[in-house]
């Protein structure tokens, strides 16, 4: 974020770092939701650096669980 400037004004958690080691993926604190959206940070990796916050289309545990059937896929596949 700071190759950016870019300040993110609302309270977040991070939950997962890497988008190509540039982002994360992160929630705001300040939803009232026992299951938020989940949005993501990234930014372009040639200069001007420009941020890019995004929303993705699924809440925590939709995400959560994706990620744990992706990696049950590449394991049953052998892919890594």
């Amino acid at each position: 974020m700071k190759d950016t400037n870019t300040v993110i004004e609302r309270p977040f958690w991070v939950f997962a770092d890497s988008i190509g080691d540039q982002g994360f993926w992160f929630f705001y604190l300040d939803e009232e939701s026992e299951d938020p959206q989940t949005h993501y940070y990234t930014y372009k990796a040639t200069e001007p650096y420009e941020a890019i916050i995004g929303s993705h289309e699924s809440i925590f545990s939709e995400f959560i669980d994706g990620r744990i059937d992706f990696g049950n896929q590449i394991e049953k596949e052998g892919i890594w």
